[in-house]
C-alpha cells in the first residue's frame, strides 16, 4: 500500500465531482509512481556512494552525501551488515532513511546484493538492534574505527554476520568473536560435523557411565593443562584429575601432553558450543 485518498464531506458525486476524482486519482498514481522511481534511484545512489567509500574514496561519498542527506557519519563509525529479505526490502529502507532524517544524515546505508550495510556513529550502534528487532535478521557489527578503515570494518561485519546467521536472527558483535581468538572461526557448520567426530568417544562414554570427561577436559584446557587448577575449580582431588584425562587420551587415541593436540581438541571443543 503505497497511499490512501479519501474523499469526505459529499453525499453523492454528480459527473463533474467524479471526473474531479478520476483526474485526482491520476495524479495521484502519477506522483506516488515518481516517487517510487525517485526511491530507486536513491537506492541506486547509494550503493554507488558505498562502493566508492569501500573502495577508499571517502570524500567523493562525503560530498555528494552532503548535498543530498547531511553530512556522513561523525567518528569513530561502526559498520553493520544485515541480511535483506526481499519481502522487506522497501520497508527497510524507509525504516533506514527515517533514521538517516532522525540525524540529519549522520547515518549512511546502502544496499549490497543480499545485505544492506549501514555505517552509524559509535555512539548510535543501537541502531543494530532496532533492524534486527524489526525485521528478524541477523545483523553483524564491527568494532569502531575511523571512515579510512571502512573495507577493514565491513570486512569485520561480515565475518560477524556470519556467526549470526548460525543462530537464531540478532546480533552478533565483532568484538565478542574475536575476543575468542582465531580459532573461534573454525566454528562453521563444515567444522561443527569433524568437531562432534572429535569429541564423539568422551561424549558416548559419558552418556553411558554418567561421567564428566568432556567437561573435565575442557575445564582443563582452559587452565592450560594444570592440574591442581582445574581440581580446585572442579571440586576434586588432582589425582582425579590426573585419572580423567588419562581416560580420555585413551578414549580419543591421543597424547595431550603437547601443543598441537591439546590446540586441535580446543578446536573442536569451540566448534561444537
Amino acid at each position: 500500500l503505497r497511499g490512501v485518498l479519501a474523499i469526505g464531506d459529499s453525499p453523492e458525486l454528480d459527473q463533474a465531482g467524479r471526473e474531479v476524482v478520476t483526474a485526482v486519482i491520476a495524479l495521484a498514481g502519477l506522483a506516488l509512481e515518481q516517487n517510487r522511481d525517485l526511491d530507486r534511484a536513491r537506492g541506486h545512489l547509494r550503493s554507488g556512494l558505498l562502493r566508492s567509500m569501500l573502495a577508499g574514496d571517502v570524500d567523493l561519498a562525503a560530498d555528494v552525501s552532503a548535498e543530498m542527506w547531511g553530512p556522513l557519519p561523525a567518528e569513530p563509525v561502526r559498520v553493520a551488515v544485515a541480511d535483506l529479505p526481499p519481502e522487506h526490502a522497501d520497508r527497510l529502507a524507509e525504516f533506514l532513511e527515517l533514521r538517516v532524517d532522525d540525524r540529519d544524515g549522520r547515518l549512511f546505508f546502502g544496499r549490497d546484493g543480499e545485505s544492506v550495510v549501514i555505517v552509524c556513529e559509535d555512539e548510535d550502534r543501537e541502531v543494530a538492534d532496532e533492524v534486527a528487532n524489526e525485521f528478524d535478521v541477523p545483523v553483524g557489527v564491527s568494532d569502531a574505527a575511523s571512515l579510512g578503515e571502512l573495507a577493514r570494518l565491513h570486512e569485520q561485519a561480515l565475518r560477524a554476520v556470519e556467526r549470526a546467521r548460525e543462530t537464531a536472527p540478532g546480533v552478533v558483535w565483532f568484538d565478542d568473536i574475536s575476543r575468542q581468538g582465531v580459532l573461534a572461526f573454525l566454528a562453521r557448520t563444515d567444522a561443527q560435523a569433524v568437531a562432534r567426530a572429535t569429541l564423539e568417544p568422551l561424549i558416548e562414554y559419558d552418556r553411558e557411565q554418567g561421567t564428566t570427561l568432556l567437561d573435565t577436559t575442557r575445564t582443563w584446557l582452559e587452565h592450560g593443562g594444570q592440574f591442581d587448577a582445574t581440581a580446585q575449580e572442579l571440586g576434586v582431588h588432582r589425582h582425579t584429575v590426573r585419572s580423567r584425562i588419562a581416560l580420555a587420551e585413551k578414549l580419543l587415541g591421543r597424547d595431550l601432553s603437547g601443543f598441537h593436540a591439546r590446540a586441535d581438541l580446543w578446536a573442536a571443543l569451540l566448534a561444537t558450543e
